[in-house]
């Protein structure tokens, strides 16, 4: 969902587990139907809730179980869980709060009252002043202070063993859903909370400018359209909603926070225990961001259209592995995909481009309010690359040249993502320099190479030389683009493109992470399978 803790959605399992629970299987202790009562469930390695002895909950750590779960009365409903962290001891306080609104239909529901607004609020809780310290509790929920079947979900920080812990109140009761490193468990990776937290961190898929959708300096929401919540019936559910940059902030503090975490306790075991999944996170779409243009498309008439360069191709992480090797980023800098209003608006009229408030309706026609809302290579992703890098785990010579394959499609290539193919499934040990090229490439010398297009383009791109390489196809990629977006038969193509995308979002691995239909728009004819070349053309592909 579009803020960062979306684990509520399409769980059989749970659900299934929580009637055997409540069918009196979950333990047979009197303490099963209290709700005072903690229980596990981690879906795919549980088989039924079980009851969390006190022992269990203190070993976590985390602010959330310490703080709310361990005082006997465990909060229930917002109100409660506002009350209660207002109320804790100078020695046990979180002071600095922060209270997000999201609403991906608030802006619709102005042009058509039957459009659900989907209003959501993020609490983060911390020491200090987010940006010089991280958050320690974050929780989502709905702006509904008393019901105690309402969404509320919460992710906590845990110093006692670097990760996150996940928790819901369902089924009358707190229940502890994983935490961070069984993300990667191929039991429950993909499973509960991690069907959206693909990667065991906080997820805010709005990351950027302009925060598409969320109440930001940039561009506020209509709380007219929230009236019939309980915005403004609490302290803490006031109607001061804060920017969504200081959320921006705590995200990627926290993504950090866990990556750091998580290359640090492998450094503590002297390997690389999953070098899979840290190879998934440099070569395949992982998990994504959302990413718009920067101007309301109302308003600034005689301007055009700015598309996200993230949708063309993966220039952030370019960025980082030219800047390791030292090479020139002019050409890195030099891309900007503009395209003027009327041939976008004219393209889009043609397409019959819509936002729906549900699947079945209401409709509203055009495009969402920040237009061109797309699916691009995660921020998360970004940063293990990063930290890989600077650890000296991987050399930037070959990271490269496995970014630049299939470049012009920087999310959802099977061609890049066949990489993963490279990565060791077993522990790789530390200690020479850049310990995952070896094994990588060993590998790739190894394949069939005729039946492996992505690692013979992959060994190319390491024997050219990486300036005249990046200059050459970055250029003449960049004119390719804006002439396509110069006329409208272009702008239709990519219009369908990034149709063929967002399908690819919404019915792929990351599908629980497009849980509204307003998020992004939609045409009339949802386009097929396609791809865009290396000259700025685009190509449907065929599917299996």
């Amino acid at each position: 969902m579009s803020d960062f803790l979306d684990f509520l959605s399409r769980r059989p399992a749970l659900r299934t587990a929580l009637s055997l629970g409540r069918a009196g299987l979950l333990d047979g202790g009197p303490t099963a139907s209290d709700p005072t009562t903690v229980v596990a469930f981690v879906d795919g390695i549980d088989a039924i809730p079980r009851v969390l002895d006190r022992a269990e909950l203190e070993s976590f750590g985390d602010a959330f179980s310490q703080r709310m779960l361990l005082t006997g009365t465990p909060p229930m409903t917002v109100r409660a869980l506002l009350d209660g962290m207002s109320a804790l001891p100078a020695g046990e306080a979180l002071p600095v709060r922060e209270m997000f609104l999201v609403a991906e239909g608030a802006r619709k529901s102005l042009v058509n009252p039957a459009f659900p607004p989907n209003a959501r609020l993020v609490y983060a809780w911390g020491k200090g002043g987010f940006g010089n310290s991280d958050a320690e509790i974050m929780v989502s929920t709905v702006p509904v202070l008393d019901n105690p079947t309402a969404l509320m979900q919460v992710m906590a920080w845990s110093d006692v063993d670097g990760s996150f812990h996940f928790f819901e109140r369902e089924g009358g009761r707190w229940m502890w859903v994983g935490h961070s490193p069984q993300a990667f468990d191929p039991r429950s990776r993909g499973r509960g909370p991690f069907m959206g937290h693909r990667n065991g961190g906080p997820v805010m898929k709005e990351l950027l400018f302009p925060w598409v959708h969320w109440s930001s300096t940039t561009d506020t929401l209509p709380l007219e359209t929230l009236a019939n919540t309980d915005l403004g019936k609490h302290p803490a559910m006031s109607t001061v909603v804060s920017n969504a940059q200081t959320l921006e902030d705590i995200v990627r503090s926290g993504l950090a926070r866990w990556t750091n975490a998580r290359v640090a306790a492998d450094q503590g075991a002297g390997a690389i225990r999953d070098p899979l999944s840290y190879g998934r996170q440099i070569v395949t779409t992982s998990s994504i961001n959302l990413f718009s243009t920067n101007t309301v498309l109302a308003r600034d008439e005689d301007a055009p259209l700015r598309l996200p360069n993230e949708f063309f191709f993966d220039r952030p992480g370019l960025k980082m592995v030219a800047a390791q090797l030292g090479l020139d980023q002019t050409v890195l800098d030099a891309q900007s995909f503009a395209v003027e209003r009327d041939t976008y608006k004219q393209a889009a009229a043609e397409l019959g481009l819509h936002v729906l408030g549900t699947p079945s309706g209401p409709r509203v026609e055009g495009d969402t309010h920040f237009a061109f809302v797309v699916p691009a290579r995660a921020q998360e992703d970004q940063i293990v690359l990063k930290t890989l890098l600077n650890s000296r785990w991987i050399s930037p010579q070959l990271a490269l040249a496995m970014l630049m394959v299939d470049f012009s499609n920087p999310m959802f290539s099977p061609k890049r993502a066949a990489l993963t193919q490279l990565f060791p499934e077993t522990p790789v040990l530390l200690g020479g320099e850049v310990p995952l090229d070896a094994p990588v490439l060993e590998a790739a010398r190894n394949v069939p190479a005729a039946s492996h297009p992505a690692v013979i383009e992959m060994l190319e791109n390491l024997d050219a030389d990486p300036q005249e390489s990046l200059d050459t196809r970055l250029s003449a990629f960049g004119a390719g683009v804006q002439a396509t977006l110069s006329t409208t038969e272009g702008v239709k193509n990519i219009l369908q493109l990034a149709s063929a995308r967002r399908t690819s979002f919404r019915e792929g691995v990351l599908r629980e992470l497009a849980e509204f239909t307003a998020t992004m728009a939609r045409l009339d004819a949802p386009a097929s399978p396609r791809r865009m070349r290396e000259d700025g053309t685009i190509e449907e592909i065929a599917v299996g």
